[in-house]
Order: C-alpha cells, then sequence, then structure tokens
C-alpha cells in the first residue's frame, strides 16, 4: 500500500486543497518521491521501537522486529524471546517474573548492553536482595531502579551497599524498607542460644555494614498538642499531678501498650513521620550494643546487669528499662527528657529525672523528646496497688507534649474593664492672684505622688475581689510583658532594676517574721531540689564547677 497523494484519490485531495486556497502545496505533495514511503515504512531503520510489549501471550515473535533498533521493552516470564542479547539500544527495561529468571535475563544484558538507564522489577516476592542486588551492579550506566513486590515476605540481608558503586539517581524499593525492619525475629537470634552474644553482635555488624538501611533518622518533633493527631492519656494525667512542677502543665499522649509503648510514645508523638516502633527498637538494640562499655558503667549497678537488658531487649513487645530511654536518644538523636512521677520515690530514683543528651556531641541536637513513666491502672485516686505488694511500680510510657497555646479572639475579662468605677472630678481653687502666681515643682510632685497613692490603692481593692482564674490571667500577662521590657532597656536601667529588686528583697526578708522566713526557706529548698532533678549532665557538672571554685576562695578569705 502506498501513502503518497498522487495515488490516494488525487482529484478529491485536488478539490480539498482548492477549497483552501492552497493548490501549490497539493502539486508538491503530489510530486513527493519514493522516498517518502521509505520513511514511512522504515526502510532505512532511522527510527526506532518505544513502548514494546511482550507478555506471557506472545508465542511467536514476527519476523520484521528489529531488536537492535528496540530502546523500551517491557518483558514477561515464560515468552519466546531467547535472544536479548540483541537489544543493543535499550534504555529502558520492565521485567516481570520471579527472581531466579529476572536474575538470568539480567546477566545476559549486562554482557553486551551498556545503555540501560532504568530498570523495573516487579516480582511475587522478593526475598533475599542480595542476589538480585549483585545481577544489578555490572549496570554501571543504570540511573533510575524500581523494584516492586506483590507480596510482603521482603527480606534484606547485606542491604543496598552495591549502590555506592553504581551511578542510580533514583531508588524505589516498593513494600521493602519497612519490612527490613519489623521482621524483626528474622533479623535477632533466639534469647536461649548459647552464643546469644556473638550473634547479636554479628547481627548487629551487618545491619550498620548498610549505610542507606541505617542512616539517622531526623524526626521533627511538634510544638504543641493537635487534637487532630494527638490523644489524651486522662489516667496518665492522674500520675503526672504526683511529678515534679517544672512538667505538670505538659499534656500526656496515649500511646499503645502493648510492650513497645516507649517506642510507641515516639509514634504516637508524630504519627505521620513514617517511622514504627519495632524500627525503633532495632536502632535502639543497635546503639546499646554499639556502646555497651558505657552504658554498662553508667546504669549496671542501678539498673541491673547489661547481658540481661539487652537479652530482654531483642525479644519483641518486651517493656523498656532505662537502658532503652537512654540509648533511644542516641538512635534519634536528641535530647530525651524522663520524667518519673514522686510516688513511692527513693534517693536512687534520681536518674529516672533527668535530661540525657546524645554522646556524638558533633551532631546537631534534633530538639528535646520527653517521656514520662506511668502506669495503665489508675492506682492514684483507687490507692489499691494488688499486684504489686502495696507499692507502686510503673508498666507504661507515654510522651509529653506543651498544651496548645492558640491565642483567641482579642478581649478583656479584668474587673478593671468591667467595673463600673466613678470619676471624681477634682476642683480648684485659684489664689487670690492668679496672673502673678507660679506653680511650683514641689506641688506638681506631691500632686503625682497623690494620684501613684491613689492608684496603687484601687489596684490593690481591684485584686482584692478578683477569682483565681483572674488573677493568674493577671500573673501570665506580667510574665509575658515583662521579658519584652527588658529586652528593650538599656545598661544603666537594667542596673537600676536590678539593685531595686535587691533592695526590695533585703527590705522585705528584714520585715518578715519567724514563719514567714522558714517558709522562704523551705520554698527556696524545694526549688532547688527540682532544679536539680531536672538539670543535665552538662548542667551537673557546671554546678559542682561553680561551688569548688567557690569553696576555695572561701579558704583564701579564712586563710588570708
Amino acid at each position: 500500500m502506498r501513502t503518497t497523494i498522487d495515488q490516494l484519490y488525487p482529484d478529491i485531495w485536488q478539490q480539498v486543497f482548492e477549497y483552501f486556497n492552497a493548490l501549490e502545496l497539493c502539486f508538491s505533495l503530489m510530486h513527493i518521491t519514493k522516498q517518502a514511503d521509505d520513511v514511512l515504512f522504515n526502510i532505512n531503520h532511522r527510527f526506532c521501537s518505544r513502548g514494546l510489549v511482550l507478555d506471557t501471550h506472545v508465542r511467536i515473535l514476527p519476523e520484521q522486529l528489529l531488536l537492535h533498533r528496540v530502546i523500551s521493552l517491557e518483558l514477561h516470564q515464560n515468552n519466546q524471546l531467547d535472544n536479548i542479547q540483541q537489544c543493543l539500544e535499550l534504555r529502558s527495561l520492565k521485567l516481570i517474573g520471579h527472581s531466579e529468571w529476572i536474575i538470568s535475563i539480567l546477566r545476559k544484558i549486562s554482557q553486551v548492553n551498556s545503555s540501560l538507564e532504568q530498570l523495573t522489577l516487579v516480582v511475587p516476592g522478593i526475598g533475599l536482595l542480595y542476589n538480585l542486588f549483585a545481577s544489578i551492579a555490572p549496570l554501571l550506566s543504570l540511573r533510575r531502579l524500581e523494584i516492586y513486590g506483590d507480596q510482603l515476605e521482603e527480606r534484606i540481608i547485606n542491604g543496598t551497599s552495591f549502590l555506592k558503586q553504581t551511578k542510580i539517581e533514583y531508588f524505589i524499593l516498593h513494600s521493602c524498607s519497612p519490612m527490613s525492619w519489623n521482621d524483626l525475629s528474622s533479623m535477632l537470634p533466639a534469647s536461649t542460644a548459647t552464643d546469644y552474644e556473638e550473634q547479636i553482635s554479628a547481627t548487629v555488624a551487618t545491619i550498620c555494614a548498610d549505610e542507606i538501611l541505617v542512616s539517622p533518622l531526623r524526626l521533627l518533633w511538634p510544638n504543641e498538642f493537635d487534637e487532630l493527631k494527638h490523644t489524651i492519656d486522662t489516667i496518665a494525667q492522674q500520675y503526672l499531678k504526683q511529678a515534679s512542677k517544672s512538667v505538670q502543665h505538659l499534656i500526656p499522649l496515649s500511646s499503645l501498650g502493648d510492650g513497645n509503648c516507649l517506642f510507641n510514645s515516639v509514634v504516637s508523638l508524630v504519627p505521620d513521620s513514617g517511622v514504627s516502633a519495632v524500627e525503633l527498637r532495632v536502632r535502639t538494640i543497635i546503639e546499646l550494643v554499639k556502646n555497651r562499655t558505657y552504658y554498662d558503667n553508667q546504669f549496671s549497678h542501678l539498673v541491673g546487669p547489661f547481658n540481661e537488658a539487652i537479652r530482654r531487649t531483642c525479644n519483641n513487645y518486651s517493656f523498656s528499662e532505662l537502658y532503652e530511654v537512654v540509648a533511644l536518644d542516641n538512635a534519634l538523636r536528641c535530647e530525651v527528657q524522663s520524667v518519673y512521677p514522686y510516688i513511692d520515690y527513693r534517693v536512687e530514683m534520681k536518674i529516672m529525672n533527668a535530661v540525657y543528651t546524645p554522646l556524638d556531641t558533633s551532631v546537631s541536637n534534633n530538639g528535646r523528646l520527653i517521656i514520662f513513666w506511668t502506669n495503665s491502672e489508675d492506682e492514684v485516686t483507687t490507692k489499691c496497688r494488688p499486684g504489686s505488694g502495696g507499692v507502686w511500680s510503673p508498666n507504661h510510657f507515654v510522651p509529653l507534649i506543651r498544651p496548645c497555646e492558640t491565642p483567641e479572639s482579642p478581649r478583656k475579662t479584668t474587673i478593671k474593664n468591667n467595673k463600673v468605677a466613678s470619676i471624681r472630678s477634682p476642683e480648684f481653687s485659684p489664689p487670690p492672684n492668679a496672673r502673678k502666681h507660679r506653680t511650683s515643682f514641689s506641688l506638681i510632685e506631691e500632686s503625682l505622688s497623690n494620684l501613684e497613692t491613689n492608684d496603687a490603692r484601687r489596684k490593690r481593692q481591684e485584686r482584692s475581689i478578683t477569682n483565681e482564674q483572674q488573677r493568674e490571667e493577671r500573673l501570665t500577662a506580667d510574665r509575658l510583658r515583662k521579658p519584652n521590657a527588658r529586652e528593650n532597656q538599656s545598661e544603666d536601667q537594667r542596673q537600676l532594676r536590678l539593685a531595686t529588686d535587691r533592695l526590695s528583697k533585703r527590705i522585705a526578708k528584714e520585715n518578715e517574721s519567724e514563719d514567714q522566713k522558714q517558709k522562704r526557706l523551705a520554698a527556696n529548698r524545694l526549688s532547688k531540689s527540682t532544679a536539680r532533678e531536672n538539670e543535665s549532665e552538662n548542667e551537673l557538672r557546671l554546678r559542682l564547677s561553680n561551688q569548688q571554685k567557690r569553696s576555695a576562695r572561701k579558704k583564701l578569705c579564712r586563710s588570708a
């Protein structure tokens, strides 16, 4: 069949072109020679085949199919294409079949083809990826790799370290990366094995060899409570009332209590991050094994033997202890504040109320995670502890977060604005000779003093009739206003303010009674104790260093 105009009804085409006043174009097209048909039929092989699909229904390949001109191919298993080595110009390839068949095809292609840039693999079950990756590694021209599995039975061993030897820019591994963390039983040895420590060390070394798999997590902690994402734990709220006053304003979030509650606390705090509790457990195990000497020396005499702790931690859904809490800050590269309620509290439990920082100080800090030790049963209000012999013990972890501070519509509900106050109109008595009279500065100062005294008296009266909520609102507004005022004051104003504060405190101490003095000293001791319980290790070292310096100065003064 010919397609030139001179053989396809020329009289009709002439009328069409004449209608559009394009007869000259018609005569030009009618004189197109045989080369036009040669181009259309690809006789000179100038065109390449794209989007060629050879599925399982293709039994016989056309004789005219030029494999060396195919640049895009989709190939299914059990087809009749045995000479794929002829696809020399192949740029994009999609293989659908079992891993063994895919590996054999890739080996054939790697022997002759050096132009393949995109590879897509669809397999019913990926299984072990090591052999599959080994067959892909020789394809040095590859830029994009996609692997899809129809079933969730994937498992990564030795990982994807081959990627560093290629030029791959895009790598998609569908449903495989999460499974490499969640399939905990396949990665960790049985806790009853005799050579358990050697096995877990070898397994951790294998996982750490894959830099892509164990790349650092960078979770973005929310600043405040979000009712669309978070749920409040009402039982933990009761226990939080028994904790330090510095954290009682925070909100405890619900976390799944399946034994992984420490790691579920992170998941409930950032539910959109895609991180799983099992991944966090495995990362914590890796941290414990890598720095076992540090954890053993720091906590074994307080928490218990480290070997037993690591054996317990490797069992999924097992309850966590302080080892895991401290190791989690290194796994997440953030500070972790441990908060323990003052219930059956003992001195040695001070380490439960502390801030732990990552060991590697060279990495950037990723904020602070606050973990609260609580119980899934309400034993605070009931005072019933049948399962622990009357002694309270935690069995649950929840995260703490700041409450939402979304500002409401600007309005004031203070007594000052709602109260109907009488306005006093001052009456002036002019002197006999008003023209010659000059107001002295002493009279102005006296008037201002009277106004200030009356204003202070009015404020005291208003405060005496305010309720507790209005008082808290006033104090909160004062606390917000004072920092802003202090930021804008000069150095002279700052020194004057500090001197006034010192004088005011000294006068108040001199005029206080014995009961007021004892209450003040007790409040100071409680404040210092609370601050020391919540201080970090760096703050502790700084405080002890300052104490030593003060002691040394006192000794020098006494000797002098």
